[in-house]
Parts: C-alpha cells; sequence; structure tokens
C-alpha cells in the first residue's frame, strides 16, 4: 500500500511538473507556425505582384 502511494504521488507531482512546460510549448508553436503562415502570404502576395508587373512588361515588349 505504501508502495503503490509513493508511486501515484511521485506520477501526480512529475504530471504537475511536466504538463505547464509542455502547454507552453505548444502554444509557442503554434504561434510560430501563425508566424511562419504570416511570412508565407507575404512573400506569395509579392510574388503574385512581381508576375504581373513582368507579364505587363512582357506584353510590352511583344507589341
Amino acid at each position: 500500500m505504501k508502495y503503490s502511494t509513493c508511486v501515484c504521488f511521485s506520477w501526480s507531482l512529475l504530471t504537475v511538473a511536466v504538463i505547464p512546460v509542455s502547454l507552453g510549448e505548444m502554444y509557442t508553436s503554434l504561434l510560430n507556425v501563425k508566424q511562419a503562415f504570416s511570412v508565407e502570404r507575404k512573400l506569395i502576395d509579392y510574388l503574385k505582384t512581381y508576375i504581373d508587373h513582368e507579364s505587363e512588361r512582357l506584353e510590352d515588349v511583344k507589341r
């Protein structure tokens, strides 16, 4: 009985110590992914603008 109580207490203590750290890391990870998506969206927009400008230049050269 003593052994199982000690194991249960140790497991509870370990769980309480680890969960907040892992939740913080998950939040930071999700935040990094959101920032990466934001940067990717800007790059895609810049690329579309560049392609549009180059297409216009190409049309001018064709004329």
